[in-house]
């Protein structure tokens, strides 16, 4: 499987050499004809959904290939898979920053966990609000003035934003409204490059980075396309290298 097909990224192995994940350059894609499945990096998400015969999501980042190309998401598992391994997610209060492709799948997947509430905020406040309606317990936040308002305790923050991406030092919201959300159990990041984010330091909690949702994703789609899965240990060892690459 090809981590992506936008940039070339090292590849992953096992101990035993065995390799998971390897690097396709955009320039390349066709090579995806001898592969039996590939992950797509934004911004190709939306536009791989053209490649596949079948899909359910309205957004793809994992094509597995054969007789008939299937779609599937799986940012949102991956998300869970990390999210869940820390914390108890049941009756838990969640803001979500971002209700972009990587956001797509995860009210209905927060609801399967016993999230009570989802408020989902966006710069673009009509994203917000198509996302919210997809799901019983999410409410759009149309403003980041609402965000101050709102009544209930906040658990834990998402954030789905490109926010501190690259080193670039920039929360998703302003201070103010950051303090407002004081305290929280967790924030969930998205962005893995670097491991460690401004929004990650600005709250005192626990925090987990985005290179968690990276490897546990990566593994979704690889046991979509191939029913491997594997154990822990490979598991971190993975979260552990990666995190250093990006430190």
């Amino acid at each position: 499987m090809g981590k992506n097909i936008r940039s070339c990224q090292p590849e992953w192995t096992l101990p035993n050499n065995r390799r998971l994940f390897i690097p396709i350059n955009q320039e390349k894609i066709n090579d995806v004809a001898r592969l039996i499945g590939f992950n797509v990096a934004k911004p190709h998400k939306e536009r791989a959904k053209q490649l596949v015969y079948s899909t359910s999501y309205s957004v793809i980042n994992t094509v597995t290939t054969g007789k008939s190309w299937k779609g599937y998401n799986t940012d949102g598992t991956g998300c869970i898979s990390s999210l869940s391994s820390e914390i108890d997610l049941s009756g838990k209060s969640i803001v979500l920053l971002g209700a972009g492709g990587a956001s797509q799948t995860l009210p209905n997947l927060l609801e399967q966990e016993g999230v009570k509430q989802l408020f989902v905020y966006d710069s673009q406040s009509e994203k917000a609000t198509r996302l919210a309606e997809s799901q019983d317990i999410a409410v759009a936040v149309p403003t980041e003035d609402e965000i101050l308002k709102l009544s209930h305790k906040i658990d834990v923050i998402i954030d789905a934003t490109p926010c501190g991406m690259n080193h670039e030092v920039n929360l998703p919201l302003k201070r103010k409204t950051l303090q407002k959300l004081r305290p929280i159990e967790a924030v969930q990041e998205f962005v893995y490059n670097p491991s460690t984010t401004p929004i990650m330091d600005f709250f005192d909690c626990k925090t987990l980075s985005g290179t968690n949702i990276l490897v546990n994703q990566a593994l979704h789609s690889l046991k979509h396309a191939t029913g491997i899965t594997l154990n822990d240990t490979e598991k971190q060892r993975l979260i552990r290298e990666l995190k250093k690459q990006h430190e």
